[in-house]
């Protein structure tokens, strides 16, 4: 047993202990994205009976090495941390300047980091209607230990 299987587990009961229980799982297939790269997409619909949020509806991206659809701790490792760096940037050009130099970035690029920065910020939005108030650092660690 290692400290990730320990992690994933660890993970997968908070999700379990919070009510949060996944309805459906599409499988989009390989499609190519706006960078040309390959990707496996997803949609997935989850909802919390204790908190009655209702069903949400959230998409999830894998690398075409995937052989497996992905499952509830991949999916909200993913957001969790798209959320965090949403909420740990000032805006959208600190949010950025974490995967790039921003000297002389073409407009393309400038919209599309927008673009997601806001996915990010609509993302931290919906998991905190979900899961009610969340302890970042707690979730952090959790998935440093599950290796995610």
């Amino acid at each position: 047993m290692s400290n990730y299987d320990d992690g994933r587990r660890e993970f997968a009961a908070w999700i379990a202990q919070q009510g949060v229980t996944l309805v459906a799982l599409n499988n989009h297939g390989p499609k190519q994205d706006d960078d040309g790269q390959t990707m496996n997409h997803y949609t997935f619909k989850v909802r919390n009976a204790r908190r009655n949020t209702g069903t949400m509806h959230f998409s999830f991206h894998t690398g075409t090495g995937w052989t497996t659809d992905p499952a509830l701790t991949d999916l909200f490792s993913s957001l969790f941390m798209d959320a965090r760096s949403y909420l740990d940037a000032a805006d959208w050009e600190d949010f950025a300047s974490n995967y790039e130099s921003l000297d002389d970035l073409p407009y393309r690029d400038v919209k599309r980091y927008q673009a997601i920065y806001n996915e990010c910020g609509r993302v931290s939005k919906k998991i905190e209607r979900l899961f009610g108030e969340v302890d970042w650092d707690a979730i952090a660690e959790m998935l440093e230990k599950a290796g995610m």
